[in-house]
Order: structure tokens, then C-alpha cells, then sequence
């Protein structure tokens, strides 16, 4: 096989040594950008359709303690644990490190988008990291959301103490059926090989309260729009095959009622499923 030699040689000098590393260094810079764009094909969030029933993980829920503290990055309310419990997918240990929530949401089902979808991030010792979704209606004020609206604080204030305990075993919607794909971070650096966990069955939120959360953090929206699925597939647990059975049957409100910036496209969808259905 051919080696090349950098070496700096007297021939080198006379057709010119810079021309060549300069060659050698672009042909590099592409060959990384390359595998680079190869890698980054399997983003977050997506749009949950075409899946198959079954397949999925065993996911279960050993959450604990209540979260630690509250903090207001301007672009997210998190939600900090530090011995809040966690998940074990498969056999293997992840521990809940924070919850921030997304408006509106950002994985979307059959192309049906929601006012919101909170995000429990989890880690493995190792540095895996699997993320359970729970996504959000318009209809009656939630009692969780409640509690984390009033623990905000304003933008730039970190680790405030929740004035009430916040269990995350209190995000979980009723229903044990989710969704599984293999994904990434959905905000910078967009670290793939993340496992995702989407609920099935979607929680109710007020528009007030979805107004309220988008105000904590300058008052735009903060979802990222679906990524194309490049040939990964999307497993199910617990859920039929009629996909419309397994999801909470939340009344949207109308879209003039709505008043968000982040959530009328979501309610605008929403009103016309409720229509579609009767």
C-alpha cells in the first residue's frame, strides 16, 4: 500500500512543501465532515408515526426523593435531582438528573403537535443517556405544572429551593404504553445515542399555564422541529394497534382561547383532531 511521506525533502522545497500540507489537510477536513454528517443521522425529536407494536425496551420506574432545587437558564426552567431516583431500561441503572420542559412540544404523533412535552433526563454511571417524554393537551390546569410555575425563578437565578416537593413519579401520566427510538440531545451539541422513551398517553395542560412557562423564559417558544428518521425504526410496549385507543382523550381548547405564541399551531391541530373525531 502506498504511504505517503511528509517528509520535507529538497523536492518537496521546489515545487513547494505548503501546497501539499495544505492538500492533505483539506482532503482530512473532508473525510471528518463526512463521517461527521454520517453520524448526525440519527437526531431528535421525530415525528412518531409508522411504528412497529411491540419491540420496545422494559422500562421501569424507581423514582424517589423530591427535586433539589429549581434554576432559569432564559431558555429553560429545570428541575435539578440529586437523589430523586431514576429508571432501569433492560436491567441497566439510569439516574433522573433533571426535568425542563419544551413549548410546544417537540416530538409530534402522526403530525398532531401538542402545547407542551416535558423532558425527565436521565444518566448511566457510564454517561449514557435515556430521556423519558411526556407530552401535553390543552384542556384543565396540571397540578405538577403548577407547583413548578410557582417554584420558578425569574431568568438568570439558579438552584432556588421548590417551596413543595416535587416527586418525579408525579410527572408520569397514568397509562404505561410508550413509545422507543434511538435519538439524540435536542439542543446543542446534539449528542446522538440517546435513548427515548415518549409516553403515550399525553397529560393536560392550561393555555394560562403554557403562557406562564413560556414567560419565565423571555416568552418564545424553545421546541426543535422533528428530524428525519433515516431508517430507524420507532418500538412500542404496551400499546395497541390502533394507536388513537391509547392516548387521553384531552379536549382542546379553542385557538382563540390560546393566546401563546409557542402553543396555536398546537391548538389549531388539536381542535381540528377533536373536530375530525366528533
Amino acid at each position: 500500500m502506498y504511504k505517503p511521506s511528509f517528509a520535507y525533502t529538497p523536492r518537496l522545497r521546489r515545487i513547494g512543501a505548503r501546497p501539499l500540507w495544505l492538500a492533505w489537510a483539506a482532503a482530512l477536513a473532508f473525510a471528518l465532515l463526512g463521517c461527521e454528517q454520517d453520524a448526525m443521522k440519527h437526531q431528535s425529536p421525530v415525528n412518531i408515526a409508522g411504528y412497529a407494536v411491540g419491540g420496545a425496551p422494559v422500562v421501569e420506574f424507581a423514582y424517589g426523593g423530591s427535586a433539589d432545587s429549581v434554576t432559569n437558564t432564559g431558555a429553560f426552567v429545570k428541575v435539578k435531582y440529586a437523589n430523586g431516583g431514576g429508571i432501569r431500561i433492560d436491567g441497566h441503572e439510569y439516574e433522573l438528573i433533571e426535568m425542563h420542559a419544551h413549548n410546544p412540544s417537540e416530538h409530534t404523533l402522526n403530525d398532531e403537535s401538542f402545547a407542551l412535552e416535558t423532558h425527565l433526563v436521565h444518566k448511566r454511571a457510564s454517561g449514557e443517556i435515556a430521556v423519558i417524554g411526556i407530552l401535553y393537551r390543552l384542556g384543565e390546569p396540571n397540578p405538577v405544572m403548577r407547583r413548578i410555575i410557582d417554584s420558578a425563578p425569574a431568568q438568570g437565578y439558579a438552584d432556588v429551593a421548590p417551596p413543595a416537593p416535587l416527586q418525579a413519579t408525579n410527572y408520569l401520566p397514568s397509562g404505561g404504553g410508550y413509545y422507543a427510538y434511538d435519538g439524540s440531545l435536542t439542543t446543542p451539541p446534539y449528542t446522538e445515542g440517546v435513548q427515548w422513551i415518549v409516553m403515550a398517553d399525553a397529560l393536560q395542560v392550561s393555555a394560562a399555564q403554557v403562557r406562564r412557562i413560556a414567560a419565565l423564559t423571555g416568552g418564545g417558544t424553545n421546541n426543535r422541529p422533528a428530524q428525519p428518521l433515516n431508517g430507524r425504526s420507532i418500538t412500542t410496549r404496551g400499546i395497541r394497534a390502533d394507536a388513537a385507543a391509547n392516548h387521553s382523550g384531552a379536549i382542546a381548547v379553542s385557538a382563540a382561547a390560546c393566546g401563546c405564541p409557542g402553543c396555536c399551531a398546537a391548538v389549531k391541530t388539536q381542535t381540528a383532531h377533536a373536530s375530525a373525531r366528533g
